[in-house]
């Protein structure tokens, strides 16, 4: 975190990566890193139904999200080394100022020729999806499984290959996002909900999800 109060200009800036309620800038100091700020006007679209009493109950509200995802990022490195198995996602390294409001600092994925890591569904479009990225996500979904990540908006977008690590990782969506982190607490809410979104994966890249191996199977 910043040791001042001095705040990272951000505006000006061309995002590198849009999400539902985040835009993602280069860290104007650490070319490794990425900064993920909320956006006022996707927030506003957004906070609609459970969510978005969220901020009635939540004083943080959104960036507790921050919270909640450095939690289960830590979690999960703790855990893998218990287990001695990687951890596939991508580095969360603090939470900052910016003059666009708190950010969270992430490491950026490199394709491992200097360009930003590309997402499933990225290397889906650029017809780029082959056996061998389908062995890589089983083997993602693999390690996934065995640390139970709380991952509830698991999928095609969320998923990037890192090519300085050969392994896919995720780059955005865990944590839990809803009032209660009940998936949190109870694991085989987690479990469930992962395999849904495992299922809604399957349909894009053209395979079957197998809850019993837990693994795609091509069609």
């Amino acid at each position: 975190m910043n040791g001042s109060n001095q705040r990272l200009v951000l505006s000006g800036q061309t995002p590198v990566g849009k999400g539902s309620v985040r835009d993602v800038y280069a860290h104007p100091d650490r070319p490794g890193y990425l900064i993920k700020v909320f956006n006022d006007r996707k927030l506003v679209d957004a906070s609609q139904g459970v969510r978005g009493a969220a901020r009635f109950v939540r004083p943080h509200y959104p960036y507790d999200d921050f919270v909640r995802e450095q939690n289960e990022y830590t979690r999960c490195i703790l855990l893998g080394h218990k287990l001695g198995c990687r951890v596939p996602i991508a580095e969360i390294a603090t939470v900052t100022l910016t003059d666009l409001g708190p950010g969270q600092v992430v490491r950026r994925i490199s394709d491992g020729a200097g360009a930003i890591g590309k997402t499933v569904s990225m290397l889906l479009r650029e017809d780029a999806f082959g056996d061998e990225e389908f062995m890589r996500l089983n083997g993602f979904m693999r390690d996934l499984w065995t640390l139970e990540i709380n991952a509830p908006d698991l999928s095609c977008d969320n998923v990037a290959f890192d090519g300085e690590a050969g392994q896919f990782v995720l780059v955005d969506g865990i944590g839990e996002k809803t009032l209660l982190p009940v998936r949190a607490w109870i694991g085989a809410l987690n479990r469930k909900k992962l395999h849904q979104m495992a299922h809604r994966m399957g349909r894009y890249i053209n395979a079957d999800w197998n809850e019993d191996s837990r693994q795609f199977t091509a069609l």
